[in-house]
């Protein structure tokens, strides 16, 4: 009987873990500084999923430092209040399954109440892992430089010389 409660105790501790890996979140993580680059702490930061609705707050830390954990994927807007600061926000950041994004946010001084809006479609370095990846296009295999446009052909030499 002790062995079967072992066995079966094993298998849900392994179906456990598959769930944990799979989640279906990512982060949103960064630094909060003004135009001479020094710290902006006690700033309030907003995560607004674009396409639900679905915000989530976060207040940084002394140094500047704040994060937004367990964020469904999806397009994101990120706003940041601080006194004495131009409110800055900043779309769209894209957020992949199990992605942390790193984003450095500058404050201007305010001297009047403004909003800076920034829209960019620059890529964005996830710096918390060591995963590489991409996904390839038609367009890009239609591109490749290869005699008779065929994108099998290095495979089928490699498979030839072997």
């Amino acid at each position: 009987m002790n062995r079967f409660a072992g066995i079966t105790l094993l298998v849900c501790l392994s179906g456990f873990s598959s769930l944990v890996a799979q989640d279906p979140t990512g982060a949103i993580e960064g630094v909060v500084t003004d135009k001479t680059s020094s710290a902006v702490s006690a700033a309030h930061v907003v995560a607004k999923n674009l396409d639900t609705g679905f915000t989530k707050e976060a207040t940084t830390l002394s140094n500047g430092l704040f994060r937004v954990p367990l964020l469904p994927v999806g397009r994101y807007s990120v706003t940041v209040e601080a006194a004495h600061f131009a409110t800055l926000v900043r779309q769209p950041i894209t957020l992949d399954v199990s992605q942390t994004v790193r984003i450095e946010l500058q404050l201007d001084l305010a001297s009047v109440q403004s909003t800076v809006t920034v829209t960019a479609e620059a890529p964005l370095v996830d710096s918390a892992t060591n995963v590489l990846g991409a996904t390839v296009t038609g367009r890009e295999i239609v591109d490749l430089p290869l005699n008779g446009r065929n994108f099998t052909q290095p495979a089928s030499h490699r498979l030839r010389a072997a």
